[in-house]
């Protein structure tokens, strides 16, 4: 039985039909993006839906399809799952595909198949345990008893309901690490896009983040209240679905600042911080305004302003908060590199407020010119000539172990202070 809120019209109606079933898989398909009730997502007043609006970047293709899939009509909505899968550029084969046969070996762990489209076992593992979930490389052709092969290929990891999660190497069946840290069933994996980091999804309702260098923890992801079965990364490198369901928690709960347009996720605790930066697009190193930060766990809010703030924090890097084809990428991108070119990253504990960086492009002799780093022009010329030269020994790769803006007291001499 669906429930209302997934629920076709028609089929409230006690009319359903094939189609139906589409229109509640769409709705499901808004929920998961958004991590909001679809009651939250529909406009009853208007009868359209309002899930665009919160579902942050999603493909305009694949968003047309969903739009269909949640038409209010039947005679526009697909009329079979066919339909939407041709959409979807899916093409069904009616010959089967030759079958798939595992054997129980004493150690391995993957199965390919040959060019010929027979099957054969190269190796296989023993888990002494249900098998649950399987994960496809890449290219198609290599199938795991597992949630998720590492993108490089090298790397495999199980997850059963003994609460660990096994780490193997694919090669061989070497079992390389296990982690342990869930209380419950692990259902669910996904991995960095560098292989560094694992996301492990369990019955628990807690997704975690692993440094698989050191077999640690990195933060535990709460906020479900029910078990994680799916993970998913989008084709960067942040786990964007993922992170959206998390946001929704706290935008459910508290609700978002209108004017917030940067979203802090902490990696070491559960909590997230909405900031808002009027002049993103065109200060170089805007200024934070305001912060709402929502710890998930007890739902504490703390907020400040610093509109009256003499100090307020500052942000470096921009073109690391946006995608490559944000409008300011390339000239946010270009500012940052010539940046760190100049040396003006090499302490960020002193650059993290207003300040504090005005005080070190002072000691560099450096001011901003829109989007530029240029030389002052009141500055000494031995000292420029002295910073000219760090800047040339970074970038050929010299590490120079003292920063030139502790100058000599001695004005003759000629070497790095």
């Amino acid at each position: 039985m669906t429930l209302a809120e997934y629920a076709a019209p028609e089929q409230l109606m006690g009319q359903a039909t094939f189609a139906s079933d589409l229109y509640s898989l769409g709705v499901t398909c808004i929920h998961l993006l958004t991590g909001l009730s679809p009651f939250e997502l529909f406009d009853g007043a208007a009868g359209v839906w309002r899930w665009r609006v919160v579902a942050g970047a999603v493909d305009n293709h694949l968003a047309q399809i969903l739009d269909r899939l949640l038409a209010m009509n039947l005679s526009d909505r697909y009329p079979s799952a066919a339909a939407v899968l041709q959409d979807l550029g899916v093409t069904i084969k009616s010959e089967l595909q030759p079958a798939l046969r595992l054997s129980v070996l004493r150690s391995g762990l993957v199965a390919k198949a040959a060019e010929t489209q027979q099957w054969s076992c190269v190796a296989t593992v023993e888990t002494g345990l249900e098998v649950a979930a399987i994960a496809l490389s890449a290219d198609g052709k290599t199938v795991a008893t597992a949630a998720a092969i590492s993108p490089n290929g090298e790397t495999l990891v199980t997850g059963s309901s003994d609460r660990t999660i096994q780490v193997w190497q694919c090669q061989d069946g070497k079992i390389l690490q296990t982690l342990t840290g869930h209380t419950d069933t692990v259902t669910a994996f996904a991995f960095s896009p560098d292989g560094t980091r694992l996301y492990s999804g369990s019955r628990d309702r807690t997704i975690q983040v692993w440094d698989l260098g050191t077999g640690q923890t990195m933060t535990t992801l709460t906020g479900h209240k029910g078990a994680v079965v799916a993970l998913a990364l989008d084709g960067d490198r942040h786990p964007a679905p993922v992170l959206r369901l998390y946001e929704g928690c706290a935008l459910r709960t508290i609700g978002r600042p209108e004017e917030a347009n940067v979203i802090k996720f902490h990696s070491r605790k559960p909590k997230i911080t909405y900031l808002v930066y009027p002049n993103f697009d065109t200060d170089p190193h805007p200024a934070s305004h305001t912060s709402m930060q929502i710890d998930l766990r007890d739902l504490h809010v703390h907020y400040r302003d610093y509109e009256t703030d003499d100090n307020p924090p500052i942000l470096h890097q921009k073109h690391l908060l946006v995608a490559p084809d944000y409008p300011g990428y390339e000239k946010f991108a270009k500012l940052s590199r010539q940046e760190e070119d100049w040396g003006l990253f090499e302490d960020w504990n002193r650059i993290g407020t207003r300040q504090g960086w005005q005080k070190c492009l002072t000691d560099h002799c450096a001011e901003l010119k829109g989007h530029r780093v240029v030389w002052r022009k009141d500055a000494d010329p031995y000292r420029v000539k002295l910073l000219k030269s760090a800047q040339r020994q970074r970038s050929s790769g010299v590490v120079i172990k003292e920063n030139p803006q502790t100058e000599q007291s001695n004005p003759d001499s000629r070497s790095l202070p």
